[in-house]
């Protein structure tokens, strides 16, 4: 029986690293990603187009929408890193730094590693 019980486990275990390795980013995290990125470049272009967009009150409920997209974002973004498996080791490191400091590295990752399936 005990050996039963540790076969599962292991089998298990087995098959979660084969789901996660095989599996890219599901169809509403890419839908989430594109979003935010979308809207990201919609908001530049619109405060650059129409100056009268840049009252206050509409400022402030587009920023609070922009942050609720973009911590979303992040949220997948940085799963999809933990979850990836880098051929060197520190590139993990090296993409959560620059993912956290350097907001336009999320589109490069997105395209680069992000929508492609984990290795």
């Amino acid at each position: 029986m005990a050996n039963l019980a540790v076969l599962s486990i292991f089998s298990a275990r087995n098959t979660i690293a084969r789901r996660r390795n095989g599996q890219t980013m599901n169809t509403w995290e890419k839908f989430c990603s594109l979003t935010a990125v979308v809207f990201a470049l919609a908001l530049v272009a619109i405060l650059l187009i129409f100056p009268e967009a840049r009252q206050f009150n509409r400022l402030l409920a587009i920023g609070l929408a922009g942050i609720v997209v973009n911590v979303i974002l992040m949220f997948v973004v940085l799963r999809d890193i933990f979850l990836r498996r880098f051929h060197n080791p520190n590139m993990r490191f090296v993409w959560i730094g620059l993912v956290l400091f350097f907001w336009p590295s999320i589109v490069y990752y997105l395209f680069r590693h992000g929508f492609h399936p984990r290795d």
